[in-house]
């Protein structure tokens, strides 16, 4: 055994009437003090909490939405989008909010004032996100005793 016992002392282990100080680091205790005497507190492990900022998210993970459009004038037609990039493969587009993809131009159109509805290609998938942390040790320094008490 690594230690020795010696008569009318016991280890504080729990028995004999001993509080069980295994693993576990001594707080000062006393009047003002913010712990009671044989209060006990504090934790093995820690849990952290994590955020995800800036997370880019793929068409299959977008929420349902949808874009609206409108036409500028009785003669011609041009569709805007409310949105900061629209992805097009022809057509000039603007540089600033609301964008706008395409105008085609009608003769004599009376009533042509309307909106369009565009729908989302995503719609309410469920994701996760992968976090990897590495563990951190919240031990404060010590040294390892063994405690007796005098019985």
């Amino acid at each position: 055994s690594y230690y020795r016992r010696v008569s009318d002392w016991a280890i504080c282990d729990g028995t004999q009437g001993t509080p069980d100080l295994r693993d576990r680091f001594i707080l000062g205790s006393g009047s003002n003090a913010q712990y009671s005497p044989t209060q006990t507190g504090g934790s093995s492990s820690q849990t952290a909490t994590i955020t995800v900022d800036d997370t880019t998210l793929t068409t299959a993970q977008m929420p349902s939405h949808s874009h609206g459009g409108s036409t500028s004038s009785e003669d011609s037609l041009s569709i805007y989008y409310d949105v900061n990039s629209v992805p097009c493969t022809s057509g000039p587009f603007g540089t600033t909010p609301p964008r706008w993809v395409n105008t085609q131009a009608f003769n004599n159109c009376n009533g042509c004032q309307h909106t369009h509805s565009i729908t989302s290609e995503g719609g309410n998938q469920p994701h996760t996100h992968t976090v990897a942390m590495t563990p951190m040790d919240t031990t404060p320094p010590f040294i390892a005793l063994l405690y007796i008490m005098k019985l």
